[in-house]
């Protein structure tokens, strides 16, 4: 025989608080729109309302080229050393910048072993980070550049004076300017638009 329990109620766990659809679930709370609303008027701030939704404005180096910052010429650099950071990384098999830490040892990605590659590579890599700090202010630039190339992140010094709230931070803007011409330079970028402002 069952067991019932004394004032009808059943046993189990209560339902959670909160409007229900017809059939008994739990209407989901949309709280995401609003901070997605916050979160493209940020970025309508950095690059515009007309280029809040292009692909290049979920990046610091595209947010920079969309808002002016730095030329055409500039960007090319900055994802053409990204790629190349990336594939150095993986010659050398250096965890990824973004990779969490975690315990134990992670699976090696070495995508080859070919010394002429890793020659090449590392040759061009060592000419890019020495132009960059030949250039005035060159350590800044090349700390600057890497971080917004092969980190992803904007200096926060960077943002200051982007819009209205702060200083404009010259020698800062100057010297990724410089750094990111330095690499087209070693890259052979051709030089085809004005200087950004």
């Amino acid at each position: 025989m069952g067991k019932h329990r004394k004032g009808g109620k059943k046993g189990g766990r209560g339902k959670g608080a909160g409007e229900r659809h017809a059939c008994g679930k739990l209407v989901q709370r949309k709280e995401g729109d609003a901070m997605t609303k916050e979160f493209l008027a940020r970025r309508a701030e950095l690059v515009g309302v007309d280029n809040v939704r292009h692909q290049s404005a979920g990046v610091p180096l595209g947010q920079m080229r969309l808002a002016g910052r730095i030329t055409e010429r500039q960007h090319r650099a900055g994802q053409d050393l990204e790629r190349k950071w990336r594939q150095w990384a993986m010659l050398v098999d250096a965890p990824r910048r973004d990779a969490p830490a975690v315990g134990g040892r992670l699976p090696s990605r070495l995508a080859d072993d070919n010394p002429q590659r890793w020659a090449d590579l590392d040759a061009e890599m060592t000419a890019v980070l020495a132009k960059m700090r030949g250039v005035p202010n060159g350590r800044l630039a090349a700390s600057l550049v890497e971080s917004v190339v092969a980190d992803g992140v904007m200096p926060p010094r960077l943002l200051n004076g982007w819009t209205e709230r702060g200083t404009f931070w010259d020698i800062g803007w100057a010297a990724i300017r410089d750094g990111l011409d330095a690499v087209a330079d070693v890259l052979k970028i051709p030089r085809t638009d004005p200087v950004a402002a």
